[in-house]
């Protein structure tokens, strides 16, 4: 009795990962082999997998997400850079923290509308190029094809590099001053303790900035895709497969190919969670 006792404690908290989290994918997966029109219980069907994987807007989908994951390294340089020079503690760093996290703590769909009228034909940024006389660069950033989905990854960098700046900024501010004083004092300059002191560091929470932002890339883009451009453009080219899914349950009611497409995405969330718990045990045990 002793020994299975604690297990009572955490019992509530397990049937509630049971019923919130575990039953609803255990449930999409089973769904995903149904066809509609079929009884739940009938054989295994892949009839909406061979749908997904030939349909032109799955691949569009696709092939944003992975246009989105190119997001990243920027993110991930510019995040670096900045926190280690308010590390510094330059004049106003302070201020220039909070200015920094502040998109990231604006709504998404509220930065969404505000960039929706910078970028339009008419916006704030034509605009600005026909009055210095630079007219012919002006485009219709989030309806051509050329265009749309680059102007939403600037979007994303934007919202997203406060998070990484005061993510790392955290960071750093728990390493030992001395070894960053005894490296100053051995003549390191600022590249020399960027490599070899900051980044080895970091590189923990690096990883970890790398997988939450991968995951969000690849599942968490249904908010700047609806409110920019106009529930995904035309023949969904603009989607993502968070979009993708909404667009077959609510546009074209088809839950099996949107069933399908939320597996996908499970399976990659779990590869890149995977990835990322044998990077950190390679990283434990040297």
């Amino acid at each position: 009795m002793r020994k299975i006792k604690p297990y009572f404690f955490v019992a509530p908290a397990i049937f509630w990962l049971l019923g919130i989290y575990i039953y609803p994918i255990i449930r999409v997966i089973t769904s995903s082999f149904v066809k509609a029109g079929l009884p739940d219980r009938g054989p295994v069907n892949i009839f909406n997998y061979s749908i997904l994987f030939t349909d032109i807007k799955f691949w569009y989908a696709f092939k944003n997400n992975l246009l989105f994951l190119l997001t990243i390294p920027v993110l991930l340089v510019f995040s670096l850079i900045l926190s280690i020079i308010l590390f510094e503690r330059m004049k106003g760093w302070q201020i220039a923290q909070g200015v920094l996290l502040l998109p990231f703590i604006l709504a998404i769909p509220f930065t969404g509308i505000v960039f929706t009228y910078i970028l339009q034909y008419n916006g704030s940024l034509n605009e600005i190029l026909r009055s210095i006389g630079l007219g012919f660069l002006a485009h219709d950033w989030l309806v051509e094809n050329a265009f749309a989905i680059p102007s939403i990854m600037g979007v994303v960098v934007w919202r997203d590099l406060g998070f990484g700046t005061v993510l790392f900024l955290s960071r750093l501010m728990s390493i030992d001053e001395s070894i960053i004083e005894a490296s100053m004092i051995d003549g390191a300059g600022w590249w020399q303790r960027f490599f070899h002191i900051f980044l080895p560091q970091m590189r923990s929470i690096i990883e970890f900035f790398i997988v939450i932002e991968s995951i969000n890339m690849l599942g968490w883009m249904f908010d700047y895709i609806y409110v920019m451009t106009s529930v995904g453009g035309q023949n969904l080219k603009f989607a993502t497969l968070d979009f993708y899914v909404y667009a077959y349950v609510f546009s074209f009611k088809n839950f099996g190919v949107a069933y399908a497409a939320c597996v996908v995405l499970i399976l990659i969330s779990v590869v890149l969670i995977f990835i990322r718990s044998r990077v950190s045990r390679n990283v434990t045990e040297v």
